[in-house]
């Protein structure tokens, strides 16, 4: 007996707890099936989907937005971050302390810092060697 074919996006978790997102046309995989009980969620059995890639008007949610809110909720915990707001807030929040790390991790590999005059407490530090008297 064939898998029933999804008429609908379903978001699921797979055993290790992970947001799997299934797309219309999938065969929904048996272990997911206890995970999906609304019946609207499968297409008719005599739908035929016809096999091509997505066009650009089917866009398909990434990244953050493809999460439902628990695991988004989850991602703000396990980053010690506020976990209250609706989901976009969530998502903005998760967003913007991604790309703090990732200035955070831009600053670490140049050279001092020196180069932009931001003020940089490094700048002009006796440390650097400007102190030579010993």
């Amino acid at each position: 007996m064939a898998g029933k074919i999804l008429g609908s996006y379903v978001h699921v978790k797979d055993k290790k707890g992970d947001v799997v997102v299934l797309s219309p046309g999938q065969e929904l995989p048996g272990w997911a099936k206890e995970q999906v009980t609304n019946p609207n969620a499968f297409r008719d059995d005599d739908a035929v989907e016809p096999e091509s890639t997505p066009t650009s008007t089917e866009q398909q949610p990434t990244g953050y937005a493809a999460l439902e809110t628990a695991a988004l909720k989850a991602e703000l915990k396990k980053r010690e971050l506020p976990q209250t707001g609706k989901k976009a807030e969530l998502i903005e929040r998760l967003e913007k302390h991604d790309a703090e790390l990732k200035a955070a991790a831009g600053d670490s590999s140049e050279d001092d810092g020196a180069e932009d005059g931001d003020g940089d407490s490094r700048a002009g530090d006796p440390a650097d060697g400007d102190n030579t008297e010993e």
